[in-house]
């Protein structure tokens, strides 16, 4: 007797989904739910499937609405929206060369002495 082990389907590498090569064995109950519609790759969850499908049709389901930033991941937005709208309250110490905010005044004398060095000061 001996055992065959087969690959798992996505998993691996994070993306969630795993190409249709479709010479893998007999699939499981309700995997076919978790099938792209549009160029038939497996998804591990509805999660990842939706979000595949979204880069086919082009929509976006979370949006700044401070500016035109558009992304399928609602962290994402949320990592968007401390780095370039809240930051300004977090940051307030801003490099009067280029859009480099920091928290001390230490950190913008040193990132304007190693980014700016012909930089005078008025």
């Amino acid at each position: 007797m001996s055992l065959q082990m087969s690959g798992g389907v996505g998993g691996v590498g994070g993306g969630g989904m795993a190409a249709g090569d479709g010479g893998s064995p007999a699939s499981p109950a309700g995997e076919s739910s978790l099938t792209c519609p549009i160029c038939h790759k497996r998804a591990v969850s509805k999660y990842f499937l939706s979000e595949h499908v979204r880069q086919h049709t082009g929509g976006f389901a979370f949006v700044c609405t401070q500016c035109n930033y558009k992304t399928n991941r609602s962290h994402d937005l949320k990592r968007h929206l401390q780095s370039r709208h809240f930051g300004e309250l977090q940051r307030p110490h801003r490099c009067p060369v280029c859009p480099y905010r920091t928290t001390g005044a230490l950190h913008l004398h040193a990132h304007i002495t190693s980014k700016h060095p012909n930089y005078a000061h008025p």
